[in-house]
């Protein structure tokens, strides 16, 4: 069998080599939509028409436009959808050979029809649930006809697990839904929720076809274009199938992208096994898969992460890039491809197998970009990059993530940037590519998902990103920008998009889970949505792919249908004047197209920066070699490449030649650097290469264009080209003169000319012109000098005769910008680097000439000083830097007389010994109230001793000056001072009083802040007697802080305010809404006041003690320090999974707690043991759950909290370890009861819960679980709502339980009332009792309220025991009826044992009557002899008890217990009804009473007769 690749480690890499690549050959990919305006049309621009091509269209081959069109849109008003569109490039006037013609789409996408799929038995299986789903998208050209194909991921949906004839797929479709060929991929390719099972396709081996890279298990099958098939390794192997696969063979296929077959197959066998993957699941001698990966049991999720991609290592020919691994080990090949026999050679191997900055940095997904701008790339790596040599350039060690962005997202700084969120150390990033300085971080304790970052404003310069827990950070001044607020949705970071017709970054997202897609232009709103569409891969809301495939430079995107049954292609319709290549001819996008359908999907960047409001509107010229004819080293530029485009290029020092008369039309010098990684940020290094150019000067209309950061010297002759001179990067050295060709340099170019002549030099950010060039006087010449903002010019100057490098200009313009988030340099820098002494002597110094100046030579900064007072002097043509002297440093007072500005040495804004005068170096300033102005503007670098702010009235610093120096910062007095200046002082600050309201403070990732550099000492920085440090953006603070004083000082923060160092001494009132985040342990911190907002504490204590009035607390570490909550106040606490807490409560206020919970995949685990101490708490404890679906509070501690309360809420369930706690009063509708473990496999035994206390009755609508023991304790009374259903004991220790309802119940285990304690209430309509028996020794007393006379206790048919001194006691108000057992009585009883004592009171309104019968209890047998408690009856009544087994009183009556009445007497008589209700009265003798009541009007009915006379009174029953 042919060997498929060789793994030859290469010894070294040849340091010979190209800057300039191999790029696809792509279509004008011309596209026609109907519009309601007409037609929309655009086209491509490819990279080797970057220079001076226009375009003519036609339609039904009638040019459409009036004169060619250098962009690439047109919207034709005339066109239908029975129209055709070509267009044809123009060159040199000259119009080329147009494109294929194309036909109007009548909507806004192009679907492409799915062939059918089948299953092994080659039966059709259906789209959509159950069967065959689309998904992730590979682009390429495999066919080589310029326009791309789609190798389709077909996730089979049904059960895959288990399936043996449907696997998932991968399918190669053209445009007209042509199935080129397929791969089966078997039972051994699971496709887990990160999609790990891709296919790339590029074209290694540049023939103009794409081939195609993937991993294989046994048992694929690939249907080749051809009709074969050809069966992958054993046939037979089926792995154990989970969501990974983490068993089997792996093989690496590297395939004919126009047909699929292998390129190591023979050609004709039916079976084929290809050479093992390259990066192996486990290394020689390794098995354990969880010592290996760091963690057993999961499947195979570490170990099946892979990364593909076609990088270009050596910056002219593409490499394979093979990765495996993420969260621990990471293992990294490149192969080279050998063009001719598609060998592979092994070009480096990178792992990292064990701890360090370099292990477990990966993400979910990675990119290929050249962020050292060398001309290789690089592989970008989540928290770390892997150079182009196989070693690491850079690391942050923060570890995993799930989302990066790689771009130029900042135009004014060298080289790329990477933001991105963490998982390991989160939250965020945004930090230099190359070197992994982080210019912006936020931390917090939770993982940090998703991020996005590109340009999306043109309110402020760069771009913009942000992640799920940030705000939105500016790219350019590395601080969030408060004011945008949720300028884009947490929700949103997904997927940005060229869609519209400006120069920004647009949001793809879903409006839901797998929807439709949207776009979202942040700050406007919504400006397109699709129909009928899907996006993939369940929250991740992710296209089929995006790209640059049709049209004009804006991209579409594929997505599929609701059905499945097609992709469809969806394009802008929207107009631009911007014109831009295609954005496939980007190095960085391209590969974007390789690597975006890897891992967790992400959007593709360019590699250069472009935005309107930054006038940067062009990209770069393409790295591509298309178009261009090298010059080789020791070559010559001839008349033989006089109109063409002509490159020089070579990756190391090269010498060229320049012909007389050589005049190509495009002269392209790309110079690289080599920036090489060593796996130490500290260890990188720079090399720049030389190109240096003899001979004669270029003449004609050539374009001169420089590219890369290496050296070119031109020689010192007349250039008399007429074209423009593009300095793109690096440094140019010309001596000569160039009077025809306007001279550009962009930013971070450098020209070096002594004695040069141009006609003019137009010079952007931080380019940088010398005159004489470096350490050497001398002179240029230049008719126009356009200094843009940031531009720098650097004079060498002389003490010795006033000397200085000359600039002789007839006009030199400046410009500035206001931007509040712009970059270091706002203004042109004129730099001064003094070459003789060390301090410049007082005098005047000529460095330019200039008739002319647009713009103020006051705006330009000025630098290089050392403390002197200086200013630029124009005058009869020409320009002086003047040095003069200045007074000693003094104690100076502001007045704002002269201007609100405070400057170096300039406007006398000062009192000084009772003079006006000005600010000079060390300056001890002083602002108060007496001043006439107090906004001031700080302009220019102001180094200070001291700066004391004594005001009650309002002050302002803001401008774009800075304290810096040495000062110290004092803030005294009752008002306010608002900082907005971004300073670099190190003095330190103290606050003692009123507000200092600040944006912007200093940290280890960001020297400067409203308050000065990072101050490392806590004496540095005092807060006291009350002064507040307000802030009012997101700031993260790198200075410890201690706070003085007994009332010490407050922070007052309305968004994150990120604490790196420690707080320490008195008292730190936390105010504001924003949360303050603390980093460093607060031990040496007595007190902390939340007031409002919340407290996040990640290491140790906040403070000594945390008070809690109204604000948070969340420990995300375990913490034992006292938390007080002072009466009426309220504050919440959360604790954090996996941490003990063994705080003491204190107060008498309430405070909710959070207890944490480990959440899995379907399960919750608690490993959070709450140990309080809450002996002394008189408030009152609210427990929460982190995760409500949970519920879970956990403590760990036998509680007491028998002074205080605990409320707990519906959902919550307060768990125990086993132990016995005590709690004053207990409300709430949760649960309590249960035990807890915080490990596996371990138990604890049951909860005893004490409740109740001597003063303070209280209500409990919830349930004791589980088999909790439940005693009431204290004199109080607990009235129980709940159903209360544990298993362990009840126990009525002191005080008194009433139910209350039907569901109030008191658990199934024993009940025992003892002595002295009492079950009072009632169990309502329907309700009982569920306890296994009662044992009484105390009082049962049934209904509502004490004198309730109406009511039961339902004991649910068990066993109740009344000991002897037991009571029962009853409430009688009438007879029993058989609706009415005449009073309250105790029901529900299997057996009753009657050993106490039976009580009764009589409702008052009771009028016995004999006969009267009573039902006291329900009982099925009835065992003891009862005492009994009864109420005195009326004269001749009595209690019979003989029926009381029976549960029965009866009242009897005699009537000799009375005097008897004579018959004649007479006697009052009281007509009641049956239910004591009088109705009448009568007198007549006592003998006659009956019948003259029957003689009476009162109907027919059973009556009372109350009769009275002074002998008694006595009732009788009468039926009239």
């Amino acid at each position: 069998m042919k060997k498929f690749y060789m793994l030859l480690v290469l010894l070294s890499l040849s340091v010979a080599g190209f800057a300039q690549r191999f790029t696809d050959t792509v279509d004008r990919g011309l596209v026609a939509v109907k519009v309601t305006n007409g037609v929309f049309v655009s086209w491509r621009v490819f990279g080797e028409e970057y220079y001076d091509v226009t375009y003519n269209l036609y339609r039904n081959g009638t040019k459409v436009n009036s004169k060619p069109l250098s962009v690439s849109n047109f919207t034709d008003a005339s066109g239908s959808t029975s129209s055709t569109y070509t267009v044809a490039p123009v060159i040199d006037g000259v119009e080329q050979e147009k494109s294929a013609a194309v036909k109007v789409w009548s909507q806004q996408y192009f679907d492409v029809k799915m062939p059918a799929a089948y299953d092994r038995n080659g039966n059709v299986v259906n789209n959509g649930d159950g069967g065959y789903i689309l998904n992730d998208v590979s682009l390429g050209d495999v066919t080589g006809d310029g326009v791309t194909e789609f190798i389709v991921k077909r996730n089979y949906s049904g059960d895959v697990y288990n399936s043996s004839t449907c696997f998932h797929h991968y399918e190669c479709i053209d445009m007209s839904g042509k199935r080129l060929w397929w791969i089966d991929m078997g039972p051994n390719m699971m496709a887990g929720p990160d999609e790990q099972w891709d296919l790339i396709a590029y074209d290694w081996d540049m023939d103009g076809k794409a081939e195609c890279v993937l991993r294989g298990a046994d048992n694929m099958i690939i249907h080749t274009a051809s009709g074969k098939q050809i069966k992958i390794g054993n046939m037979n192997y089926v792995a154990p199938r989970d969501q990974y696969t983490c068993n089997g063979a792996e093989y690496l296929l590297y395939l004919n992208g126009e047909t699929g077959e292998p390129y190591a197959w023979d050609g004709t066998s039916e079976n084929f096994t290809p050479a093992a993957f390259p990066l192996p699941r486990f290394e020689a001698g390794e098995s354990d898969y969880g010592t290996v990966w760091g963690k057993a049991g999961d499947g195979g999720h570490r170990s099946s992460k892979f990364y593909f991609a076609a990088p270009y290592l050596d910056g002219r020919k593409p490499s394979i890039f093979l990765g495996r691994g993420c969260y621990t080990r990471h293992k990294m090949c490149a192969l080279d491809v050998d063009p001719a026999t598609h060998q592979l050679t092994q070009r480096w191997r990178w792992n990292q197998y064990t701890g360090g900055s370099w292990f477990g940095q990966g993400f979910h997904n990675f990119g290929i970009a050249d962020v050292d701008w060398d001309g290789r790339d690089e592989i970008v790596f989540g928290s770390m990059v892997i150079d182009d040599n196989g070693k690491g350039l850079s690391t942050t060690g923060l570890g995993h993530g799930d989302a990066q962005h790689c771009r130029d997202f900042d135009p004014y700084r060298h080289g790329q940037e990477i933001f991105t969120c963490n998982e390991t150390s989160p939250s965020m990033n945004y930090r230099n590519a190359t070197t992994s300085k982080i210019y912006y971080r936020l931390q917090s304790n939770s993982d940090d998902g998703r991020a996005l970052c590109g340009n999306f404003s043109n309110k402020y310069p760069g771009s913009v990103g942000r992640s799920t827990q940030s705000g939105m950070i500016s790219s350019v001044a590395d601080k969030p920008i408060a004011e945008l607020g949720e300028f884009i949705v947490w929700s949103d970071l997904n997927f940005r998009i060229f869609w519209d017709g400006d120069l920004l970054d647009e949001v793809l997202n879903s409006p839901g889970t797998e929807r439709e897609a949207k776009i979202e232009k942040p700050g406007t709103g919504r400006i397109f949505t699709s129909g009928g569409c899907k996006m993939n891969n369940d929250s991740k809301n992710n296209p089929c792919a995006t790209g640059d495939i049709l049209g004009d430079w804006r991209e579409e995107m594929v997505l599929r249908t609701g059905d499945n049954a097609n992709l469809r292609i969806y394009t802008t319709v929207a107009t631009t004047e911007h014109r831009l290549y295609t954005l496939w001819h980007d190095h960085q996008y391209r590969n974007a197209m390789v690597w975006q359908c890897v891992g967790y999907n992400q959007p593709p960047h360019v590699s250069y920066f472009t935005g309107e409001l930054e006038g940067i509107t062009i990209a770069p010229p393409p790295l591509t070699m298309t178009g261009r004819t090298e010059v080789a080293n020791g070559g010559t530029i001839g008349t033989d490449l006089n109109g063409k485009h002509a490159i020089v290029c070579e990756n190391n020092d090269m010498n060229v030649s320049i012909a007389e008369g050589a005049s190509p039309k495009v002269m392209t010098f790309n110079v690289p650097s080599w920036v090489q990684g060593n796996t130490n940020n500290n260890g990188i290094k720079y090399t720049y290469y030389t190109h240096t150019v003899s001979g004669a000067g270029f003449t004609g209309n050539t374009r001169l264009v420089k590219q890369g950061d290496g050296i070119l010297n031109l020689p010192k002759v007349d250039m008399t080209h007429t074209g423009n001179t593009d300095i793109w990067a690096g440094k140019v050295n010309f001596d000569g003169t160039m009077k025809n060709s306007s001279f550009w340099l962009n930013r971070f170019a450098e020209l070096n000319s002594a004695g040069g002549q141009f006609r003019s030099i137009k010079m952007d950010y931080a380019s940088v012109l010398r005159p004489g060039g470096k350490a050497s006087k001398g002179e240029i010449t230049v008719d126009t000098l356009d200094l843009n903002f940031g531009s720098i010019v650097e004079f060498d100057i002389y003490n010795t005769g006033f000397a200085a490098d000359v600039i002789k200009a007839k006009h030199i313009s400046t410009e500035t910008k206001g931007w509040e988030y712009g970059p270091e340099y706002l203004t042109p820098v004129w730099r001064f680097n003094l070459q003789d002494g060390t301090e410049l002597v007082e005098g005047e110094y000529l460095i330019a000439e200039a008739a002319t100046i647009e713009g103020s030579l006051s705006d330009i900064k000025i630098e290089g000083m050392g403390g002197k007072k200086s200013s630029l002097k124009h005058e009869d043509g020409k320009i002086y830097l003047v040095i003069e002297g200045v007074r000693d440093a003094s104690r100076i007072v502001w007045t704002g007389a002269e201007s609100n500005v405070w400057n170096y040495a300039a406007d006398q804004n000062f009192l000084y010994d009772g003079d006006a005068s000005y600010f000079v170096q060390n300056d001890k300033v002083v602002f108060n109230d007496e001043a006439e102005n107090f906004m001031v503007e700080l302009t220019g670098e102001l180094p200070s001793d001291t700066v004391l702010v004594d005001n009650s009235t309002a002050y302002t610093f803001s401008g774009a000056g800075a304290i810096t120096g040495n000062a110290t910062l004092v803030k005294s007095g009752t008002g306010k001072l608002t900082i907005s200046t971004d300073n670099t002082y190190t003095g330190g600050n103290r606050i003692s009083g009123g507000i200092v309201s600040v944006k912007s403070l200093s940290n280890a990732n960001q020297a400067y802040g409203n308050l000065g550099a990072v101050t490392t000492v806590a004496n540095k920085f005092i807060i006291e007697n009350g002064g507040t440090l307000q802030t009012t953006a997101a700031v993260q603070m790198g200075s410890p802080i201690k706070l003085e004083s007994e009332q010490g000082g407050a922070i007052n923060n309305s968004h994150d305010f990120a604490m790196n160092k420690s707080f320490s001494g008195t008292t730190l009132t936390k105010k504001g809404s924003g949360w303050l985040k603390t980093y460093s342990t607060g031990a040496s911190l007595n007190r902390m006041v939340i007031v409002s907002g919340t407290v996040e504490n990640h290491s140790g204590i906040a403070a000594k003690t945390v008070e809690l009035q109204g604000g948070a607390l969340n420990d995300m570490v375990g913490t034992g320090n006292t938390i007080n909550i002072p009466a009426g106040k309220k504050g919440t606490w959360t604790a954090a999974n996996r941490q003990t807490y063994t705080n003491t409560i204190t107060g008498a206020g309430t405070i909710t707690i959070y207890s944490a919970a480990e959440k899995g995949s379907g399960w919750y685990a608690t490993r959070t043991p709450l140990r309080l101490n809450t002996s002394n708490f008189t408030g009152t404890i609210v427990p929460r759950a982190s995760y409500a679906d949970d519920g879970r509070f956990t403590l760990d501690i036998a509680l007491a909290l028998g002074k205080g309360a605990m409320d707990i809420p519906s959902g919550v369930y307060v768990q125990n370890s086993g132990k016995t706690s005590t709690v004053g009063q207990l409300t709430g509708s949760g649960k309590i009861g249960a035990g807890c473990t915080f490990a596996n496999n371990t138990s604890v035994g049951a909860n005893t819960w004490k409740i109740g206390n001597d003063e303070e009755n209280f209500t409990w609508e919830g349930a004791f679980e589980s088999n909790a023991n439940f005693y009431k304790i204290g004199d109080c009374r607990m009235t129980v709502k709940g159903g209360n259903l544990h298993s362990g004991i009840t126990r009525i220790e002191a005080g008194s339980i009433l139910l209350s309802g039907a569901g109030a119940k008191l658990g199934t285990g024993t009940l025992t009332i003892a002595s002295g304690a009492t079950l009072t209430g009632t169990s309502g309509s329907g309700g009982s009792l569920n306890n296994s028996s009662v044992t009484v020794s105390g009082t049962v007393h049934p209904g509502s309220t004490a004198t309730a006379t109406s009511g039961n206790i339902n004991f649910g048919d068990k066993n109740v025991t009344f000991n002897s001194g037991s009571t029962l006691v009853i409430g009688l108000r009438r007879c029993a009826s058989k609706t009415n057992p005449g009073g309250t009585q105790i029901v529900g009883i299997d057996k009753l044992t009657m050993k106490g004592t039976i009580s009764a009171f009589l409702y008052e309104a009771y009028e016995p009557v004999e006969g009267d019968s009573m039902i006291i209890f329900k009982a099925n047998s009835f065992t003891g002899t009862p005492q009994f408690d009864l109420p005195e009856l009326p004269g001749g009544y009595y209690w019979k008890t003989d029926r009381i087994s029976e549960g029965l009183l009866f009242v009897g009556y005699d009537p000799t217990a009375i005097e008897s009445i004579p018959a004649d007497a007479d006697v009052v008589v009281s007509v009641l009804t049956i239910g004591g209700s009088q109705i009448g009265s009568f007198t007549c003798p006592f003998g006659s009473v009956e019948a003259a009541f029957r003689q009476s009007a009162h109907p027919s009915g059973v009556y009372l007769l109350k009769i009275t006379s002074p002998q008694g009174t006595i009732t009788k029953k009468l039926l009239k």
